[in-house]
């Protein structure tokens, strides 16, 4: 067996990477899978060899045992090299592939990871505090975060935050849609970045629908577009997060619990709006 602080040290030697202990479980000691640079909770290398570098988020949701815990480097060849993370509890989860290795990556990328563990180590933090589970997906580009009352129904994001610097703002944009959702105000059905490939295809399958799109740090005004608003299309790069739902209303309801500030309503979607 090997100690917690070692584990975390042979990782960060290898890719300049820190995992936060406090993402960990709380274990003391790990073990190594075989000779791989990979570790596991003590008991647990057979289970983790079927999740290393997994990205079947549903199925490890679905089928790991409470109490996993995984995490270490794996790469192929010297192009995709990234840190993993996996964890399961009776409360939450988390799948991570961070990139940082390999021949076109550099000093950026093992950053970026760092800076992205310790956003995370410190929100889930918070969620511990407030009794509220944790699921996290964040896989080479593909992102998912979903908050809940433990035991009951939950929001979610669906976009990567390793690269966005404004990373800890949209999380906590989650914890104000989960204290929204628990009063019994209107909750946007989905959000996106406004850089992501999911946003489209959200337009793509709700054409009736509309969208809030805003800036973080409220550089500019929020505005209100139906769902497929050329006009949305060609200011995009001002905003940060795309919020989705059936009905414009929601939105505006939403905007306000949130303090995003007075809204636009765009002029080629609605004819009049107070």
């Amino acid at each position: 067996m090997i100690t917690i602080e070692s584990a975390i040290q042979d990782i960060k030697l290898a890719t300049g990477v820190s995992i936060p202990v406090n993402l960990l479980l709380g274990v003391d000691t790990v073990e190594r899978l075989d000779d791989q640079p990979y570790f596991a909770g003590v008991g647990q290398v057979e289970e983790a060899s079927k999740w290393v570098i997994t990205n079947n988020w549903d199925d490890f949701n679905e089928m790991a045992p409470s109490g996993y815990l995984a995490f270490g480097y794996a790469g192929h060849g010297v192009n995709s090299w990234a840190v993993c993370l996996q964890w399961k509890t009776s409360t939450g989860s988390g799948c991570l592939r961070l990139p940082c290795g390999g021949a076109f990556m550099g000093d950026k990328e093992v950053e970026q990871a760092n800076s992205y563990l310790r956003d995370l180590a410190a929100f889930s933090k918070r969620c511990d505090s407030a009794g509220i589970a944790l699921e996290v997906v964040e896989d080479m580009g593909e992102g998912r975060y979903r908050v809940f009352e433990r035991g009951g129904e939950g929001v979610e994001s669906n976009s990567s935050l390793i690269a966005d610097s404004s990373r800890a703002s949209r999380l906590n944009l989650l914890l104000a849609d989960l204290a929204l959702r628990a009063t019994g105000s209107a909750v946007p059905d989905r959000r996106f970045s406004c850089r992501s490939n999911g946003l489209a295809e959200w337009q793509d399958e709700n054409d009736e629908g509309s969208v809030l799109v805003f800036a973080v740090d409220a550089r500019t005004s929020p505005e209100i577009h139906s769902s497929g608003c050329a006009e949305m299309l060609s200011t995009l790069h001002k905003f940060d997060e795309a919020t989705c739902s059936d009905h414009a209303l929601k939105l505006q309801e939403w905007a306000s619990k949130a303090n995003l500030g007075e809204i636009v309503w765009c002029p080629a979607c609605f004819e009049i709006k107070d």
